[in-house]
């Protein structure tokens, strides 16, 4: 499949399309073989998957205090956010967005994936560690990433990349040369992963809301997403598979529109 999309290009809904049809095996396999996914890509490696958790969009400072005070009160260690202003923005926007950080404490800085040598000369000038990769959809291009030295933190989707049996792949590549895996989105497909690698020390979280962007659509469509308790996930040993089945009932709440 990969190989067929030479014509059209490597990366993008391709890749997305290819990796659902590869999760869907792994899935099919799991449950064929009464085991969980985790456990047919080598094994338990924690007892639990802490998580963090993954929201924090541009709201009122105040409100944005509350929604981070709530996730450590529940026992997040750690927490992700959005910047709501870009370079069009000016240094107003920019502003905006320190005051996002201060509020929450966390310092972040924005580049488009594709820049790789960016990140690279900013990894260089900051003592703070860089996570990258959500937006990258190939083998190749993680080797290029790991080759140029510009991620601390290799953050690859496994809905983006070729499906499980590519992100087996990445994620050694990531181990062979030191870097931690922690998977863009959450979601069973990559907590799996995250549960199978020494070199997965954590996993994203997102809290169920309203379907707003679609990260949150899952929650909808699904049963089975496991919810952290004190900050952790867990998988469980006698679900085969992936863990998740499609809520019938639930997908007659949305329509596709065109």
């Amino acid at each position: 499949m990969y190989r067929k999309t030479m014509a059209f290009g490597r990366k993008g809904i391709g890749m997305v399309a290819i990796s659902a049809v590869d999760i869907a095996l792994w899935d099919l396999l799991g449950k064929s073989a009464k085991q969980p996914v985790y456990r047919l890509l080598g094994g338990r490696t924690k007892p639990k998957i802490p998580v963090y958790a993954s929201r924090l969009y541009s709201t009122p400072l105040k409100e944005l205090a509350s929604e981070a005070a709530k996730y450590k009160k529940q026992g997040y260690k750690a927490m992700k956010l959005r910047f709501g202003w870009g370079p069009t923005d000016g240094a107003e926007g920019m502003q905006k967005n320190l005051a996002l950080v201060r509020t929450v404490r966390e310092t972040v800085e924005p580049l488009i994936p594709d820049d790789i040598h960016g990140y690279a000369e900013l990894k260089k000038m900051s003592r703070i560690p860089i996570a990258g990769g959500e937006h990258e959809f190939t083998l190749y291009g993680f080797r290029e990433l790991i080759e140029a030295r510009a991620v601390d933190y290799i953050q690859f989707d496994t809905n983006r990349v070729g499906g499980l049996t590519q992100a087996r792949k990445i994620a050694a590549l990531a181990e062979a040369h030191s870097i931690p895996v922690i998977p863009h989105a959450g979601q069973m497909h990559n907590y799996h992963v995250v549960m199978a690698s020494l070199n997965s020390p954590m996993a994203e979280f997102f809290p169920p809301v309203d379907v707003e962007v679609g990260n949150e659509l899952f929650w909808y469509i699904f049963k089975g997403e496991p919810m952290p308790k004190n900050g952790f996930n867990d998988l469980d040993e006698n679900t085969p598979g992936l863990g998740q089945t499609v809520d019938e009932e639930a997908l007659k709440r949305f329509h596709i529109t065109e």
